[in-house]
């Protein structure tokens, strides 16, 4: 009979548990939750990304998903959304 072993997956969880909460890495937005703060809709900040309107308004790709940093959509808005 062969029995493996699995490595403990608890060992590598507070490692990872404290990079996410780490003030280090920034909270990190949906389009939605980006589109609300802006009072706007995620289609219209999709046409924003597409035309290149706002250059201000940085986001970034993680994967197929687009997220936006919460400091960059406060800088923008206080920043007067200017293009």
């Amino acid at each position: 009979m062969n029995k493996t072993r699995t490595k403990s997956v608890s060992a590598a969880t507070p490692a990872i548990a404290s990079a996410v909460v780490s003030t280090d890495f920034p909270n990190l937005l949906t389009a939605a939750e980006a589109a609300k703060l802006l009072r706007t809709t995620p289609g219209t900040l999709a046409q924003w990304r597409f035309h290149q309107r706002y250059p201000a308004l940085r986001w970034v790709k993680i994967g197929a998903s687009v997220r936006y940093k919460e400091n960059d959509i406060r800088n923008f808005i206080e920043g007067g959304a200017s293009r």
